[in-house]
């Protein structure tokens, strides 16, 4: 929460006119985001001839690990030169990590540790190009700090542009999120660089509301929104002298702009400083920071800058600094930015706390499928007992149960509502909780029918009236687990009769039902709980088959190979009922040219069953059925075709009458419809000559 405040002198506060600040606000933050957006979508490539002048210096090692110890000239003052020693030994402990770290991108570790061991002033960033080309830049930065105990994390992406000769513009975007204190905020930037010079200007925008500070039990606090505009700069001819220069504004009645014992309303300050460079790798600096109300603070830094991969000559050379300070040397330099979040805060009214929590249950006893809810709702009171709106309740549960949210907010008569599922019957705690107030009460669920299973323990039984097919019912809850006691409607169609039945389910969820017939077939089985209903179809069929009664049901048809005879079999049991789902076999006698369709049929529910039959000859053939080695046979007739046409011709003709040669003759038979007609016999004959033979 910003620096540590060396040197506070109370004054007169400067008053600032509200109206004013918020069109500066609003006024920096547009044109801000504004340019922002115009970096990234006009970055456009630099023209051939400022490519050719453009020089881009990298040294050997890419990128340049910087590694900062810095204490405040009362901690010098206060703790000596000891502590001084011990955190600048920390920095060079460092120098391992960022080596390997540099492979990558620009990093800086700051490792501080005091007397006590503390390592909260400790900070990493960490900058690397996602692409990298001559005229421009995509890079990405992360950071992580602990400022006040405050572990904050940044995270930002930007690019920068080289397409103007000797200049770089930029635009960037970061996210910051205080993990400890829940605050969060975005900010945009925006950056000019070139030779010896770099302009920069962020703002920054809170994106948490109002809770509850971690620093003050009547606070709340949120990240308060503001901007920076940083000037830094060196001197050409003597580039080991610098300079730099900081506007920094932030908005709200209690802001912490220096520390959180000294609260400001819309506190501004400015930041001047100057740092000396007498080679590469060391440079030393002192900044003075003045505020409203005579706040102020100053802090002494060493820098220790170390390039992996350059000799060490170089690093220790005065006439090396001024590559540090050019465009091409500060190329990877990382983003300048408050990454500490500067926060916001709001006193409660303790004329009226919050003094009471009333948990009511609104709806209870629901069934447990995981979908019904049982409703509870907590009344937030203040102490003068009016409601308390606006306020966050915190629910939570105990065992497996599920909430519709673990947040909601009291409304105008300080009532938030929540709803609890539940896949398991059982008891569940529940509690509402807002700040170190918390309320619990107890809510139930009961079982529910989720799965209901029949089967057959035992089926084909037979249709005596006495012998019984057997039924089992499994029923369970959305847990998976057996419903002890649930009641079961059993039903049973075709003259079913049920004997005996369980009408309640057992300790394992089972059920058991008994039912006979006296007619054999089908017999559906039907178990209903709690309008979830399963079923099930049996059999009832006799021992074996008594007879099988076989008989034509379609006969004479004509041997023309396609036209059918079909034949028919009734199959009974010794009982003379009718017997379903029975296999019949078929088979064909007295005949060489008839063809069967089916060797096997099965019987229906009339115990009937029947076979197509043809031929291509006239005659008798036998048809014979066979089920469970009862056999029953009938005798199908196929007609002969009549004839229509019979046409002779000669095939070869006028052969010489010498005994030897043939003459050939042909003749083509058809029926009525003008088909040939194959498989006729034809007989032939001689006349008006007496010499001829066939």
């Amino acid at each position: 929460m910003g620096n540590q405040s060396l040197c506070k002198n109370q004054g007169n506060m400067v008053m600032i006119n509200i109206m004013q600040c918020k069109m500066l606000r609003v006024f920096l933050c547009s044109q801000t985001i504004l340019l922002t957006f115009f970096f990234f979508i006009f970055a456009l490539p630099a023209t051939s001839s400022e490519v050719a002048d453009l020089q881009v210096m990298q040294p050997d090692s890419l990128n340049v690990i910087s590694s900062q110890v810095g204490s405040t000239l009362a901690e010098v003052s206060q703790h000596g030169v000891a502590e001084s020693a011990q955190s600048t030994a920390g920095s060079f402990a460092t120098n391992e990590m960022q080596s390997w770290l540099s492979q990558f991108g620009t990093a800086s570790i700051e490792l501080n540790v005091d007397n006590s061991g503390d390592w909260g002033n400790s900070a990493f960033d960490f900058l690397t190009p996602l692409y990298d080309s001559q005229q421009s830049m995509l890079f990405t930065q992360v950071g992580l700090r602990a400022p006040d105990g405050r572990t904050t994390g940044n995270m930002g992406m930007g690019v920068r542009t080289f397409y103007h000769k000797n200049w770089m513009f930029g635009g960037n975007v970061f996210f910051d999120d205080d993990f400890t204190g829940k605050n969060r905020r975005i900010g945009v930037g925006a950056e000019a660089w070139t030779d010896d010079l770099k302009l920069s200007a962020n703002t920054y925008i809170g994106t948490t509301e109002w809770h509850q500070s971690r620093d003050f039990d009547d606070y709340n606090e949120k990240p308060a929104d503001g901007f920076d505009l940083r000037v830094e700069g060196y001197l050409p001819a003597y580039p080991q002298l610098g300079a730099k220069l900081m506007y920094e504004q932030y908005y709200g009645d209690d802001v912490a702009l220096f520390d959180k014992d000294n609260l400001q309303s819309n506190p501004s300050a400015m930041t001047t400083g100057i740092n000396y460079t007498p080679i590469p790798l060391i440079s030393m600096g002192i900044d003075y920071k003045r505020g409203q109300s005579a706040m102020s603070d100053t802090q002494f830094n060493l820098n220790l800058r170390y390039d992996i991969g350059r000799a060490w000559r170089d690093q220790i050379s005065p006439t090396q600094v001024g590559v540090q300070r050019s465009l091409a040397g500060s190329r990877y330099d990382l983003v300048e930015r408050n990454n500490a979040i500067v926060l916001a805060y709001q006193k409660k009214d303790l004329a009226k706390t919050l003094n009471d929590l009333r948990l009511n249950v609104t709806k209870n006893n629901s069934p447990a499928d995981g979908i019904s809810t049982d409703e509870l709702s907590a009344q937030a009171v203040m102490s003068d007992g009016s409601p308390a709106s606006g306020v966050n309740v915190h629910w939570s549960v105990s065992a497996d149960a599920q909430l519709a949210a673990s947040t909601s907010v009291t409304d105008s008569q300080g009532i938030a509502n929540v709803g609890v599922t539940s896949k398991k019957a059982q008891q569940v705690l529940v509690q509402a909780s807002v700040d170190t107030l918390s309320r619990s009460t107890s809510v139930m669920f009961s079982q529910s029918v989720n799965s209901v299973n029949l089967s057959l323990v035992k089926n084909n039984s037979k249709p005596d009236g006495t012998d019984e097919n057997t039924g089992e019912l499994v029923v369970k809850d959305f847990d998976g687990q057996a419903i002890d006691g649930a009641e079961v409607k059993w039903t049973v169609d075709h003259g079913a009769s049920i004997v005996h039945q369980q009408s309640t389910t057992d300790s394992h969820g089972k059920a058991v039902v008994g039912f006979t017939n006296v007619h054999a077939g089908e017999v559906r089985l039907n178990a209903t709980v709690d309008a979830k209903s399963s079923s099930v179809v049996s059999q009832f069929s006799a021992a074996s088959v008594g007879q099988a009664m076989t008989s034509m049901l379609q006969d004479n048809q004509l041997a023309n190979n396609s036209a059918e005879d079909t034949a028919h079999v009734v199959v009974k049991d010794s009982a003379g009922n009718l017997m379903p789902n029975v296999a019949v076999a078929w088979s064909l006698s007295d005949s060489t040219t008839a063809a069967i369709t089916q060797q096997s049929t099965t019987t229906d529910a009339q115990g009937e069953a029947h076979v197509a039959v043809k031929n291509s000859a006239a005659g008798t053939v036998t048809i014979t059925a066979t089920a469970q080695g009862k056999s029953g046979a009938t005798v199908g007739t196929f007609e002969a075709i009549p004839v229509a046409s019979v046409n002779v011709s000669m095939l070869i003709n006028n052969q010489l009458a010498n005994n030897s040669a043939e003459d050939t003759a042909h003749v083509v038979v058809k029926d009525s419809a003008g088909n040939l007609m194959p498989n006729v016999a034809v007989a032939w004959s001689l006349s008006d000559s007496t010499t001829a033979a066939i």
